[in-house]
């Protein structure tokens, strides 16, 4: 059995690895927001030596792994993609671990293809941030916990590592780990004392290991990134929110501006996130078979439900999206472990559809569909990604970018370059600085100068849509005297760019 076990693991990372070196060799990137260019300097810093440069609110595991990366990498780009990879192929046995402990082995199988396969995993494996690699420790930690509570040893040890590892990932992690203990004793009841002393172990060691982390840190960093990051989600909590309201309104009406900026923002990301992000992330495959795998009674006698361990992994799960809305902003990558892990119940869904079709006429062939369903919804999502840049005019990553910075680097002298987002500087090699949304040309041009700006670029992607006032300047003749044109590229529709210099520069 153990055998057949490793025998699928294997499996099912062979074809991990395959479709995710397959999409990331197809499908060209480049740095697609600002705190892809955040991590990466981190790195940078962290291989120079120069730790006191380190932005307190970036995540320190990440960036730390990506500077050992880079010692094989042939740039910062590749390592950080490196490590997104790593944890993304590193989530396939985790998920079939917990899969297996849940549901059993025709489960595990299923849940380790539903992850290698899943567009949306698939995707994240090749960008620059601690999404994936957040999730795989959240997995790890989860699975690693459970059966440490029941059956001890190295599980427990292994389980204070990952915690400690999320914590410095992503900075729910400080609050899951009590999270986690509170659940493993209300839904994994401990028997006797020796389970509770085994809880105990682990919440010293975790603990102590936080502690010895949050001090390496601050000795060598000059501070400890995750006290920032637990003091930013506590501001989301509403000491901010509240304070901001209390500033805007006085004591007297404080109150209908906590609703207008506090309550009601924070309701309309909740129902967001329930009926918006949810349905269209999981899709109607997913969610179809997830209401009959969260629901239904039924179970076999080689695998009776274990409704205990099922309530603490969805207790986490709901703990997770819990921290997360605070923040107001229901994007799906903060809620990459909730959605992930719920997939198990879909897949229990789908073997309980199957084992049901097997009592009727042609049960044979038709207790295949739902996992045939279900797989072909995945290749499916699979095919239309890796066609989507090919299909369309416009890519969607922001390749333009990457041309004009380089054209920048190769042709002109360093200086500040005055744009709405800092990828271009980041190819020139360059720093950069932008203009308010609200700006006009005159008034942008004069806070460039203000500024000490040498290079004034404009961009159709961002520029013309989030300050419409600049979208004159991508067309040269439009510029004022102040502006000297310099280069334009249009690769492709709607990826024109526009390089000016700054009359009276150097």
């Amino acid at each position: 059995m153990v055998l057949h076990g490793v025998r699928d693991v294997i499996a099912l990372l062979a074809i991990a690895v395959l479709i995710r070196g397959a999409f990331a060799m197809g499908a060209p990137r480049v740095l697609e927001s600002a705190d892809a260019i955040h991590y990466i300097e981190a790195a940078k810093h962290l291989a120079a030596g120069e730790f006191a440069q380190v932005a307190p609110g970036v995540p320190i595991l990440y960036p730390l792994l990506a500077a050992v990366a880079h010692a094989a990498a042939p740039d910062w780009e590749t390592a950080c993609i490196v490590i997104s990879f790593l944890a993304s192929i590193l989530l396939v046995p985790l998920a079939y671990g917990l899969a297996l402990d849940l549901h059993g082995s025709r489960a595990a199988r299923l849940a380790g293809l539903t992850v290698a396969m899943w567009p949306w995993l698939v995707d994240y494996a090749g960008r620059i941030g601690p999404d994936a690699l957040g999730c795989t420790l959240w997995f790890a930690s989860v699975w690693l916990l459970a059966r440490g509570t029941r059956r001890g040893g190295i599980y427990l040890f292994g389980a204070a590592l990952t915690f400690v590892a999320l914590a410095f990932t992503r900075a729910e992690g400080v609050f899951l780990l009590p999270t986690a203990l509170v659940a493993a004793v209300v839904f994994l009841r401990p028997r006797d004392r020796a389970d509770l002393s085994r809880l105990g172990r682990f919440a010293a060691a975790a603990v102590i290991l936080m502690f010895l982390c949050a001090a390496a840190s601050t000795h060598v960093l000059g501070h400890a990134p995750i006290g920032y990051r637990v003091f930013r989600i506590l501001q989301d909590w509403g000491v901010t929110p509240f304070e901001v309201a209390r500033m805007r309104a006085g004591e007297a009406g404080a109150e209908a501006v906590i609703a207008q900026y506090v309550l009601i923002p924070f309701a309309r990301t909740t129902f967001k996130t329930l009926f918006d992000v949810l349905p269209i992330m999981l899709g109607p495959v997913f969610m179809t078979f997830l209401g009959v795998g969260l629901l239904s009674a039924w179970q076999s006698a080689s695998q009776p439900r274990d409704l205990p361990l099922e309530g603490f992994v969805l207790a986490l799960a709901a703990a997770h999206w819990l921290l997360t809305l605070p923040v107001l902003s229901p994007e799906p990558r903060y809620l990459m472990s909730p959605l992930a892990v719920l997939s198990l119940w879909s897949i229990r869904g789908v073997l309980l559809v199957s084992a049901d079709a097997r009592g009727h006429r042609h049960g044979r062939w038709l207790s295949r569909v739902p996992a045939g369903v279900l797989l072909a919804t995945l290749a499916l999502g699979l095919g239309t990604m890796a066609a989507a840049d090919r299909m369309r005019s416009t890519p969607g990553e922001p390749l333009e970018y990457k041309l004009a910075g380089g054209w920048m680097k190769e042709n002109l002298a360093p200086g500040l370059i005055f744009t709405r987002k800092p990828q271009i500087g980041y190819y020139a090699g360059m720093p950069s600085t932008g203009p308010d949304l609200d700006d006009s040309v005159d008034k942008a041009v004069v806070r460039a100068r203000n500024a000490g700006v040498r290079y004034f670029v404009v961009d159709e992607r961002y520029t013309a849509k989030m300050a419409p006032a600049l979208e004159p300047l991508l067309e040269p003749a439009n510029a004022p005297p102040s502006l000297k044109y310099l280069k334009s590229f249009a690769p492709f529709p709607q990826g024109r760019v526009t390089i000016y210099q700054l009359v009276g520069t150097l």
